[in-house]
């Protein structure tokens, strides 16, 4: 999920072979896959990061109680209800392009899709009744046995509820799926475990540019799990000059033409209304913050409170971070050529903006204090 248009490029190509679509198909595929995904991502995007995000942290070897394994469900539950729908009206519209012979193998992922729609609900019910310990949710769940498939032919019949989601025969596990198949680590293997936690931090630093990430999760994690505060310096008040000013440094440094020019600012705008509309509606938690910040200002004895009162604005603040790494950047660096890259001496993007009262390292690292 750190990069969604990667992952329909791949599945589309995935379709294309195995349904052998012809040129016009593939086009009409490649299009629904990134209406319908794009407009679900765009209504439950920070909800659905934030729910991931802590399934890859209890995987990765991290605590969870049963109590929040069961609000983890709840949180879930609609997620998937829409996506579930969704699926099923996008696949109605898919199968109307098909041939006979493409619908017979549609038949056969048809029922594939309605056994794992099965396993979803079961493993949600566990969850929220409170009968999946955290180990089962941690290595994926053991799923009960899934009722018998529902026959191709009552897709048909299905409601159709507005679209929002992929065309896609097997649904994907993103959205409210609590237990992948594979699991990243085997019971009681600690060398799993450990290459589990590494992959999962290499993620985050990934999305972060090296910092760590904040313990950022709408469900209560347990308490002694300290939480760090962002150090990209890519969010904050001031993110849309400074983002500004990375995409205009990296468009003089990979020379684009004018076509890529618009494009890297058509994405930058992207971001920057996706960052704007997740600020408005966090604004009154970070209206009472501020103020509780300056009102704590230089009294020592306070200085715990004002402490927790700054790392619960980061926490807020987080996911305009995550929007720089996990967007903005990547797709950034799908738009230079091969030449391009060569031309401006390698792969390295341009360094994050230094913030006010700091100057770039001169070989283009982190920000130092001058």
């Amino acid at each position: 999920m750190l990069n969604i248009d990667a992952l329909l490029d791949n599945y589309g190509r995935m379709l294309a072979r195995k349904y052998n679509l012809t040129p016009e198909q593939d086009a009409y595929t490649q299009q629904l896959l990134r209406e319908q995904t794009n407009k679900f991502m765009e209504q439950h995007r920070d909800h659905m990061f934030l729910l991931v995000d802590r399934l890859f942290d209890v995987r990765a070897g991290g605590d969870i109680s049963v109590d929040e394994m069961m609000e983890w469900g709840r949180q879930a539950q609609p997620l998937y209800e829409q996506a579930k729908q969704v699926i099923i009206t996008a696949n109605n519209q898919w199968r109307g392009i098909l041939n006979e012979e493409q619908k017979r193998i549609h038949d056969a992922d048809l029922q594939l899709m309605y056994q794992n729609f099965a396993i979803t609900e079961d493993q949600l019910h566990r969850l929220t009744s409170g009968q999946m310990t955290p180990e089962e949710f941690r290595m994926g769940g053991q799923p009960r046995p899934a009722p018998p498939p529902v026959t191709p032919a009552a897709v048909q019949t299905t409601p159709q509820p507005q679209p929002v989601a992929t065309p896609a025969p097997q649904p994907p596990q993103a959205a409210g799926q609590p237990a992948p198949s594979r699991a990243p680590a085997a019971p009681g293997n600690s060398a799993s475990q450990e290459d589990a936690r590494a992959r999962l931090e290499a993620l985050r630093n990934a999305r972060k540019g090296g910092a760590n990430n904040p313990t950022a999760n709408p469900v209560n994690r347990p308490r002694g799990r300290a939480a760090a505060t962002p150090q990209s310096g890519m969010g904050g008040a001031d993110f849309a000059s400074r983002w500004e000013q990375y995409v205009e440094e990296f468009i003089r440094r990979y020379q684009l033409d004018d076509a890529q020019t618009q494009r890297a600012r058509t994405i930058l705008k992207d971001c920057q209304e996706q960052a704007n509309s997740y600020l408005a509606r966090q604004r009154a938690q970070l209206d009472e913050l501020d103020k509780k910040i300056q009102s704590l200002a230089g009294q020592p004895e306070k200085s715990k409170e004002l402490q927790a009162a700054n790392e619960r604005k980061a926490k807020l603040t987080e996911p305009i971070e995550r929007i720089f790494e996990r967007q903005l950047k990547p797709r950034l660096e799908r738009i230079p050529t091969t030449a391009q890259r060569e031309a401006a001496g390698g792969t390295k993007t341009p360094p994050p903006p230094a913030r006010p009262g700091q100057s770039p390292s001169p070989a283009g690292g982190e920000p130092r204090k001058p």
